[in-house]
């Protein structure tokens, strides 16, 4: 399919949403998820959890906080889902 029969399909389709309140909302809010500005977009710099990681590992090296067995963390998950 070229660009131009794609482009007809389209404006059909858009032509019979437009007349659907429900399908309009919806549409609106796909067109706003495709047209997200990335610098308007709120995003937690990978530096801050570096500083996380950082500062966990100290807290674990040092004695003041325990690591938990990756096992013993599956088990209460999965006793939390019973």
């Amino acid at each position: 399919m070229n660009t131009l029969e794609v482009r007809e399909r389209l404006v059909e389709k858009f032509l019979s949403i437009l007349e659907d309140e429900g399908r309009l909302h919806t549409l609106e809010g796909a067109l706003d998820a495709i047209n997200v500005d990335e610098k308007s977009h709120s995003e937690v710099p990978d530096s801050y959890y570096q500083q996380v990681v950082l500062k966990r590992r100290e807290r674990i090296l040092s004695g003041t906080d325990q690591a938990i067995p990756w096992e013993e963390v599956k088990g209460r998950l999965i006793i939390g889902r019973i």
